[in-house]
């Protein structure tokens, strides 16, 4: 399985290009469930803080069946990455709203990909707006409010969508759990179908960068190398992979020991396996 380009610096410097919007469009799909269709970039911020990357935030105008919306979406190593999901969404309604026409105020749906440590057992949330009665009916949710619906009221304020990348536990059970995988490890398993990640694949090559691109990714890599969440998930991965490795190498020991008809309970004791791993061998 070959190494592909991090999701985080593609967003930076790729995937704002009208060639590539094909892969976040495939994204988009897995997350929201509908065909979306980016017609250009609104906005991006792409800054540095001494060592620290703060990864692109970017708008993108993008067609729906509920006509044209904004989808923003940033990737995010620091702490404080709640107010800037809340500093981005107020900042793409200023940018991009156009006075106080509320009909013709375009949906803003803002994407937050999490790449630092968090407390926290689920790896996916959604946010909307919604309110609630507090005098008559107190705690009742409000359907409707001067002429405006459920459905208008939640399509005037921004929609948010959290993935906590190191939540993600690598048990893969849906299409979005395929693009999370790729998130956490640029990396595409032959068995995944989702839509876009085909064109991961062929388009994120780390092999097809130019030497300018290559300079600047690997300048990346080295930046965030030093970011102890990095270095706690390489930690993290050799030992699971020698974990890996190790009981691997007892399952080898166990099947050949069975194959000399020596006894279940020796295997298992001799092995560290179970009587019933040893017996399904």
């Amino acid at each position: 399985m070959k190494k592909l380009l991090r999701f985080d610096w593609a967003s930076k410097y790729l995937l704002k290009t009208k060639s590539h919007y094909g892969i976040l469009e495939g994204f988009l799909k897995e997350l929201t469930g509908e065909h979306l269709k980016i017609k250009g970039v609104l906005g991006s911020t792409n800054q540095s803080t001494g060592s620290d990357e703060r990864s692109a935030r970017v708008d993108y105008l993008v067609e729906s069946s509920r006509g044209e919306i904004i989808i923003q979406l940033q990737n995010n190593r620091e702490s404080n990455y709640m107010q800037r999901m809340v500093y981005g969404s107020m900042k793409s309604c200023i940018d991009n709203f156009q006075g106080y026409n509320v009909p013709k105020s375009k949906k803003l749906i803002c994407i937050n990909i999490v790449y630092s440590a968090v407390q926290d057992d689920d790896y996916f949330y959604k946010g909307r707006i919604s309110f609630d009665a507090q005098t008559k009916n107190k705690g009742a949710e409000v359907h409707k409010i001067n002429g405006y619906s459920k459905n208008d009221i939640k399509d005037m304020f921004p929609e948010y969508y959290l993935i906590y990348i190191y939540n993600f536990k690598d048990v893969v059970k849906t299409g979005l759990d395929e693009w999370i995988y790729y998130f956490k490890h640029a990396e595409v398993k032959d068995n995944f179908n989702s839509f876009g990640l085909n064109e991961v694949k062929e388009k994120f090559d780390l092999d097809k960068l130019t030497d300018e691109e290559k300079k600047k990714y690997d300048a990346y890599l080295n930046t965030i190398s030093n970011d102890p969440i990095e270095i706690l998930q390489l930690r993290l991965k050799t030992e699971s992979m020698l974990k890996e490795k190790e009981r691997h190498t007892k399952v080898e020991i166990a099947r050949a020991l069975k194959n000399q008809f020596v006894p279940v309970e020796i295997i298992s004791t001799s092995t560290g396996l179970s009587i019933p791993e040893v017996q399904n061998l």
